[in-house]
């Protein structure tokens, strides 16, 4: 990605950051304000996702209005816990739970 797309996409993020109060501590994990993402927390029928894009400056330009019309469906997140709860929602019902116990009870 050149310098130029990269100084638009922390743009639009940025924007939308602003756009909305919940989004305004940074990120919802650890309140840090680097390396910025949006999570969705759910998706509706039919919407894109990361993956049908070239890149994330064409993934953000689309998700913008989605994230400006309903901004309680979405996360502001660090990409280091992104990724966490992306990798935590890999599983389901009692293992996740199970999961959630082991890293409560690991010292």
């Amino acid at each position: 990605m050149k310098n130029a797309e990269k100084i638009t996409l922390v743009g639009i993020k940025q924007d939308l950051a602003n756009g909305y109060r919940g989004f305004k501590n940074g990120c919802y994990v650890c309140h840090e304000n680097h390396g910025m993402t949006f999570h969705h927390l759910w998706y509706l029928p039919n919407e894109k996702i990361y993956s049908d894009f070239k890149n994330s400056l064409d993934y953000y330009r689309y998700l913008a209005p989605i994230i400006q019309a309903d901004p309680k469906r979405f996360l502001f997140v660090c990409n280091a816990h992104h990724q966490a709860i992306t990798r935590l929602c890999r599983w389901k019902g009692v293992k996740r739970k199970r999961l959630i116990r082991a890293v409560m009870m690991t010292k």
